[in-house]
This record gives C-alpha cells, sequence and structure tokens, in this order.
C-alpha cells in the first residue's frame, strides 16, 4: 500500500511495471474529479505505457456491465488495470480482471479461486467501500432484486494508492453516505460473529478515526485532516470485512438500493441503531466499547448521528417489509448476527428502521 499526498506521483515505479498496455476503469466523475485520473495519466505518459480509459462505471452495476468493460479491456489487448473510484468501480475491475483473463461469467462465484487474472491497482475516491482491500466485489442481482457477491483471492489488487486529496472534491452529500458505508464496516464487523482479535482491533481503531471526524460531517466542513482520517477509516473498515464480512444491515440496504435508488451507505447504516439494539442482550460490552470509540455517550446519540447524515427519511409499508425480509434471511450475511435473526426479528429492525411510523408493531 501507497499512502499519503502525492502517492501515485511519488511511486512512478508501481504503475510503470504493472503492464504494457492497462486500462483506467472508472466512472464518468470519479477519475476528472478527484484529480486521480490526472496523476495516473501523467505517469503513465511519462512511462510511455499505452493505456486506454473506459469511463462508463455507473453506480451499483450489474453483471452487463462487467461484460460490457471486459470486452474492452480484450479489445484493447489490456494486460493490466487501474481502478479510480469508489467500490463501483473498484468491485468492477475486480471481475473483469478475471473475466478478461478468460474466466466465464457462470463461473463467477462467492468462492473464485486459482484462476487467471489481470494484474490491477486500486485507487479510491471515496472514504467508504473499503474494496481496495477486500476480496469481495458486489453487483446487482436482478433475479433477487438484491446484489449478489463474487470473491476470491484473485480478486485482491496488486496496489493499492491511498490519498486523501483525491476525496476532497466530493459533494457533502456522497462524502456523508460514503462515510455510512464505512461506518456500516466497522460496526457490522465488530458486532459480528466472525469477529476475531485482530478484527476487533481493526474495526476499534476505524471508529475511533470517525468519531475524531463525526463533527466535521455534520456540520459539513472537512478539512484535509478529516477526509484522510475517512479514508483510513475506511480502509480498515475493508480490512475488516475482508476476514468477517459485512452483516444483517447490508443484507437488509441491498433492497433499498435496488428498489428504491437508496445510495448504498444510507440503505445499510440506516439499519445500524436498531441491529446493535437487537444485539445488546448479546454484546452488550462491546457496544459500549463501540460508543467509547466513536465517542458516544449512548445509542441515542449513535441514531441521532446516522440520522443526521442521511438524505432522506426512507418509509416503505409493511407489506414491502414482509415480501423481502425472506430474500434477507436466506442471505449469508443474516448469519453473522450474533444473536440470532429469525425473520420475525428482521420484520421487527427492519419495520423500526424503514417502517411507516402510522403504523405499529
Amino acid at each position: 500500500m501507497y499512502r499519503g499526498t502525492g502517492a501515485v506521483l511519488n511511486n512512478p515505479d508501481v504503475l510503470a511495471s504493472l503492464g504494457k498496455r492497462i486500462l483506467i476503469v472508472t466512472s464518468r466523475t470519479a477519475g476528472e474529479r478527484s484529480g486521480a485520473l490526472a496523476d495516473v495519466r501523467a505517469v503513465l505518459n511519462d512511462s510511455g505505457i499505452s493505456y486506454s480509459v473506459c469511463d462508463s462505471v455507473r453506480p451499483n452495476p450489474d453483471l452487463d456491465d462487467c461484460l460490457a468493460v471486459a470486452d474492452i479491456a480484450k479489445a484493447f489487448g489490456a494486460d493490466a488495470l487501474v481502478a479510480i473510484g469508489g467500490g463501483s468501480p473498484l468491485d468492477v475491475a475486480k471481475i473483469v480482471s478475471v473475466l478478461a483473463a478468460g474466466m466465464k461469467a457462470s463461473d463467477l462465484s462467492e468462492n473464485v479461486s486459482e484462476v487467471p487474472a489481470l494484474p490491477f491497482v486500486a485507487i479510491p475516491t471515496t472514504a467508504g467501500s473499503g474494496s481496495e482491500v477486500t476480496r469481495y466485489a458486489v453487483i446487482l442481482d436482478h433475479k433477487d432484486r438484491s446484489k449478489r457477491t463474487v470473491a476470491g483471492d484473485p480478486l485482491y489488487p496488486a496496489a493499492v494508492f491511498l490519498d486523501g486529496r483525491y476525496t476532497e472534491n466530493l459533494p457533502l452529500n456522497v462524502t456523508r453516505y460514503t462515510a455510512l458505508d464505512a461506518l456500516s464496516h466497522l460496526v457490522e464487523g465488530y458486532i459480528s460473529n466472525k469477529a476475531t482479535n485482530e478484527s476487533d482491533s481493526l474495526a476499534i481503531d476505524g471508529m475511533r478515526l470517525f468519531g475524531m471526524a463525526k463533527n466535521a460531517l455534520v456540520n459539513g466542513k472537512l478539512d484535509h485532516n478529516d477526509r484522510t482520517r475517512l479514508l483510513d477509516a475506511s480502509h480498515l473498515g475493508g480490512l475488516v470485512i475482508d476476514i468477517t464480512r459485512s452483516n444483517a444491515p447490508h443484507a437488509m440496504g441491498y433492497h433499498l438500493t435496488y428498489v428504491h435508488g437508496v445510495p448504498h451507505g444510507a440503505a445499510c447504516a440506516v439499519f445500524l441503531p436498531e441491529f446493535l439494539r437487537f444485539n445488546a442482550q448479546a454484546g452488550g460490552e462491546k457496544i459500549k466499547r463501540l460508543l467509547e470509540a466513536l465517542g458516544m455517550k449512548d445509542m441515542n446519540e449513535f441514531e441521532d448521528l446516522v440520522i443526521s447524515l442521511l438524505e432522506n427519511d426512507v418509509r416503505i409499508a409493511d407489506a414491502e417489509i414482509r415480501e423481502m425480509i425472506p430474500v434477507i434471511a436466506s442471505h449469508s450475511r443474516a448469519s453473522n448476527s450474533p444473536r440470532p435473526l429469525a425473520e420475525e426479528d428482521l420484520f421487527a429492525i427492519a419495520k423500526r428502521s424503514v417502517g411507516n411510523r402510522e403504523t405499529s408493531l
């Protein structure tokens, strides 16, 4: 990992040695707005490396998006990739790295192993997904109106550049809901039956960093130090869920994103307060340490923070909640809760989090 202001420009040999024909995978705004694309272009131009830019990645991509980028990579003859952006470009690049190397789309699974993959470098431009350090890639699943995961060691990047400068031009709303994604990773990995001593230590460190930046997130006045703290917290969150995977709030949030277009981080975080309250019986001491790390006195303060960072107050009908529960219950992430979640428990958490206020349980 290469970290700090100017990390890409200060370490040109990393990109120069990556390959001879590089496809840069990004979105229509991430690369240009962040300044990361300009830095990568400068290094590749100085090194005489051939490259092409694919800036067609959209938020919440699906398999067809990955296949389209893989076709572009093959047509260009790419032997390496550089991914610039938030979770969507990074996850697309992960899947393209194996598709462009010959894997069939039908073989994509949660256990991709010992297959050829193009080497790629990850350059996050949001402080949220932590995808730059995980073996997971998440794309839309139209069948279940949710999301699916492709996972395996070949999906790890060859190198990562972390530069808080690349997040400084993000709109405030994007800064907030990507930060909520990072918070979700830290909290869900810490309150997990798959947590380890290592993941707990990483999560506490990440939540302390998040806590140091939380007031700036709320008042919308973030300086470079705040941006860097959030990027580091996001990175730590990625390391946490690479060990534990995410948890029930992610499984629940996928529905809000797919059906209602709620940004991913917000869609997950809206369920965090009730998820923590549900698990208080099974992990009260851990929840106390979690709140202390964030610099909070109680769950009400935690909930107030989440609410203050959400763009909209999303409310859905009981019938829709009932419809989404079986899909959530069957999701592997729902089984990571320390206190087991029955379907009625999931319904209660969802209803308290996003149910219509005029009805009661």
